[in-house]
């Protein structure tokens, strides 16, 4: 059920990063020409899309392949 509902968040964190960034044009690089809510915008979509991203590659959380009872011998 988790998967469900972060898989569709992650893919809106990556593309909204890619449109907002897309949108600056050249501007992009000048980051001393970024605005505050530029710059607020990027850095919670990044501090958003990572512990998304993370729960998905299975840090912090239970993997039944990773964690579960080992195979008696």
């Amino acid at each position: 059920m988790v998967f469900a509902l972060l898989t569709p968040l992650v893919i809106g964190d990556i593309f909204h990063l890619y449109i907002t960034l897309w949108a600056l044009g050249d501007q992009r690089w000048e980051f001393w020409n970024w605005s505050p809510m530029l710059w607020t915008t990027i850095i919670l979509g990044l501090t958003l899309m990572v512990p998304r991203i993370t729960w998905h590659l299975g840090v912090g959380r239970y993997v039944h392949t990773r964690d579960g009872v080992m195979e008696k011998k």
